[in-house]
């Protein structure tokens, strides 16, 4: 009996590995965007330049385009919404998501390059955010963006849940 269950385990294994080995991972690997070359009409330039831009511990970078003077939004409770005008960029220039204004984003849906180049922003104020594929979709294609893309996005904080 101890056999058959072993037999059965290992089948089960072999099974599993034999469609581990199937897997497609070819193809890019996540981006990098301090070596990438942006549409000119995007106003990014040169992510090295340390004067102009500047890049989270988690690799997003960003550049203040506006200052606000409200409250600097910190790393939200899950269940916190945030209330921005955005607009989505591919780094050759494609639109991907069409300006919205006043969108209310729940901060657990947000990717995680766009929330954390929004850390210590203040509300009023607008900034330029280049987020890297790994804090994107990764290798997943979503609607028009494809696998390993690095995502442009311009965003105006305009409040948030729990904003003082």
């Amino acid at each position: 009996m101890k056999r058959l269950l072993a037999m059965k385990r290992l089948v089960v294994l072999l099974s599993a590995l034999s469609l581990v080995a199937c897997l497609d991972v070819s193809g890019p690997g996540p981006s990098d965007p301090a070596n990438e070359t942006f549409a000119t009409s995007l106003g990014v330039g040169n992510l090295k330049d340390t004067a102009v831009w500047k890049q989270t511990a988690n690799g997003t970078y960003y550049r203040e385009e506006v200052l606000g003077t409200g409250a600097a939004l910190f790393l939200p409770d899950f269940n916190d919404s945030i209330y921005v005008d955005y607009t989505g960029w591919l780094k050759d220039g494609t639109n991907f998501a069409p300006a919205q204004a006043n969108a209310p984003l729940p901060a657990a849906q947000i990717i995680t390059g766009f929330l954390d180049g929004m850390v210590g922003m203040r509300i009023g104020g607008t900034r330029l955010v280049v987020v890297p594929s790994n804090l994107a979709y990764g290798n997943s294609t979503r609607g028009g963006i494809p696998a390993n893309a690095t995502l442009v996005f311009r965003i105006k904080l305009n409040s948030f849940t729990g904003a003082p």
